[in-house]
C-alpha cells in the first residue's frame, strides 16, 4: 500500500531506471508481443506517455486547485492510437519519450504539498486520497512491467 509521496516518486524513478535497460532489447524482443494476441513491448511502453501526461496536466492540477474534475481520456481510443504510433516509432524515441514524461511527472508530484496526500478528493461519486489514486496507477505500472520482464527474461 502506498503511504507517501516519496514512495510514489521512488517507484517512478525505478521505472525510469528500468527504461534505460530497455535499450538493451533487440528489435525482435522490442517487437515481441507480451502474450498471444497482446501488445508488443513497444506498444506497452508507448502507451504510458499519454497517461503520464494526462495525470500531470489534468489530475495533479485538480488536486492542487479543487476545480471540477476534468474529463478522462477515452481509454480504448487513447490506447489504440498509442499502440499504432508505437508500431512505427523507433525504440529509442519511444523510450526517450517515456523517460521524459516520467521525469516531468515526478517533478509535478514533488510539487504536491505533503498535507494534501491524505486529503480526500472526489472522483465522480468516489472519494479518494492521493495515496489511493496513485496506488492504482502504480499497480497498473507493475502489471505492465511484469509483462515486459516475462518476455524479456531479464529484469525488464
Amino acid at each position: 500500500m502506498i503511504e507517501s509521496k516519496d514512495q510514489v516518486i521512488r517507484h517512478y524513478q525505478g521505472t525510469i531506471d528500468k527504461a534505460f535497460r530497455w535499450r538493451l532489447l533487440t528489435n525482435k524482443e522490442w517487437r515481441t508481443p507480451i502474450a498471444e494476441r497482446k501488445w508488443t513491448i513497444a506498444e506497452v511502453v508507448g502507451h504510458f506517455a499519454p497517461w503520464d501526461e494526462f495525470v500531470r496536466l489534468k489530475r495533479i492540477p485538480y488536486f492542487l486547485s479543487g476545480d471540477p474534475l476534468p474529463k478522462s481520456l477515452d481509454v480504448e481510443q487513447t490506447n489504440r492510437e498509442r499502440a499504432l504510433t508505437s508500431q512505427s516509432r523507433s525504440q529509442e524515441d519511444t523510450i526517450a519519450e517515456f523517460i521524459h514524461n516520467r521525469k516531468r511527472l515526478i517533478t509535478a508530484i514533488e510539487q504536491i504539498e505533503n498535507e494534501r496526500w491524505e486529503r480526500e478528493y472526489m472522483f465522480n461519486q468516489t472519494a479518494l486520497t492521493l495515496s489511493a489514486y496513485f496506488q492504482g496507477l502504480l499497480e497498473h505500472d507493475v502489471h505492465h512491467f511484469r509483462q515486459i520482464a516475462s518476455v524479456w527474461n531479464k529484469e525488464g
